[in-house]
């Protein structure tokens, strides 16, 4: 006996990018970093400035739980020298495309 496929709907349809909105409560700290590279756009915003917004001296552990959370963050060194003179490679961060989708689609609450 032959089964019939099921007409596409939105959830098997395979051209509709499906993204899983769980666990999308963010802390204070979380909010301020998401909506600050939201306001960045495609601009990247160095690791320093992201301590600054979240308001604590680890703003790669906020970015790591964001990540977590299903965002997804690029994040990429560059070359600078620090006020010693000597060669350092602090980080930038910025959402990806899918992080901005994934921020337009899902919810999230403080």
């Amino acid at each position: 006996m032959n089964q019939k496929e099921g007409a596409p709907t939105e959830a098997n349809a395979p051209h509709i990018p499906r993204f899983e909105c769980k666990n999308r409560k963010l802390c204070p700290r979380q909010l301020r970093v998401v909506q600050a590279l939201l306001a960045a756009g495609e601009r990247w915003t160095w690791r320093e400035d992201v301590d600054r917004i979240a308001g604590a001296s680890n703003g790669p552990a906020v970015i790591q739980a964001l990540r977590r959370k299903g965002i997804e963050i690029d994040m990429q060194t560059a070359e600078r020298t620090d006020r010693d003179g000597k060669l350092c490679k602090p980080g930038q961060y910025r959402l990806t495309r899918k992080g901005f989708d994934v921020l337009a689609t899902c919810p999230f609450t403080a």
